[in-house]
């Protein structure tokens, strides 16, 4: 239960129906503060969504998920968000659904080592990518594009954690300044002991790019699978800066031996798109995930900026904390 309550202790909700003694459903929702349109405000990602096969049907479930949204709205959830491929039972729930924004970009730095992954990992999407011709093919595209897809390091600095905590607020509103209408993560100081420093599972690398005294790129990165490093956020202000934070990541990963780099966003938002393109432009291929976006506002009054989609800023930071 750590993963609902460390971030917001008093606020996440987690209902179960027991037959007897046994637990035959659950339904979580861990809380997480967003900012929408500059206002911050609470929501719930929607997890541990559970039922036993014998009590399907019958509209048990439904009941629990509507008892499980009357608690979010008493601790003042604004809206309920999360990823699934139970497209169905969640449009029961009230749901909008969007199934074609989830992408996953991919670049192989050592095929060797990533068919390994795929061995022993029995990833899907790698066994999908890693055993095809094309895969092939797009590591010796990547080999060819890092040689020439080069940045100006000049004035920059990467730190391993924040000068200051404001610089990563701070960079957001100048993110905003061009998408007066993005959707992100809250990043306090709270959120990301709880997801980043202090993850009990998974041990991430911070890389933080300064340009003087001003925040211009940062990115996480999970190396706990050995094989596939997951590059949970990568979030810049200018190109160049961008292409400094990747070189760095990449030559990182490369000399440990690390087979594979995936990133995971949502492709209709503007900045991801660029990030889409930068990661393109090292040779990682894009492709959809299997996950569909569900989105259910309860409270919020700007319905419009926040059923937009294009406005969600979602990379894998929004995973619910413990798997990728």
């Amino acid at each position: 239960m750590w993963e609902y309550k460390e971030n917001n202790p008093d606020s996440f909700v987690f209902t179960i129906i027991k037959d007897e003694k046994q637990i035959i459903a659950t339904q979580g929702m861990i809380p997480i503060y967003i900012y929408v349109r500059g206002r911050r405000l609470l929501s719930g990602k929607s997890e541990s969504t559970l039922l036993h096969p014998k009590y399907r049907g019958g509209g048990l479930f439904q009941n629990l998920y509507e008892f499980a949204v009357s608690l979010c709205k008493a601790k003042g959830m604004k809206c309920i968000w999360g990823y699934t491929s139970a497209v169905k039972a969640f449009r029961r729930f009230q749901f909008r659904i969007y199934e074609d924004v989830m992408y996953a970009s991919v670049s192989i730095l050592d095929l060797r080592c990533a068919l390994a992954g795929v061995h022993e990992q029995n990833i899907d999407m790698m066994k999908k990518v890693v055993r095809s011709l094309a895969l092939f093919l797009s590591w010796l595209y990547a080999s060819m594009l890092r040689v020439t897809c080069r940045s100006s390091s000049r004035g920059l600095l990467v730190r391993e954690r924040l000068a200051d905590q404001q610089d990563i607020a701070n960079l957001y509103e100048r993110l905003e300044n061009r998408c007066p209408d993005l959707i992100h993560i809250s990043l306090g100081e709270r959120y990301l002991r709880w997801r980043i420093y202090n993850h009990p599972i998974f041990k991430y690398r911070t890389y933080f790019v300064y340009e003087n005294d001003l925040l211009r790129a940062y990115a996480f990165v999970n190396t706990h699978d050995r094989r596939m490093a997951y590059l949970t956020d990568l979030t810049f202000e200018s190109v160049n800066a961008g292409k400094f934070l990747l070189q760095r990541v990449l030559n990182e990963m490369r000399a440990e031996a690390i087979g594979a780099v995936t990133f995971w966003g949502n492709k209709r938002n503007p900045i991801i798109k660029r990030t889409f393109k930068l990661l393109q432009g090292f040779g990682f291929l894009r492709r959809r995930t299997s996950m569909h976006f569900v989105l259910r506002n309860l409270s919020f009054g700007d319905e419009e900026s926040l059923l937009d989609v294009t406005n969600w800023y979602m990379n894998g930071l929004w995973t619910e904390g413990y798997r990728m």
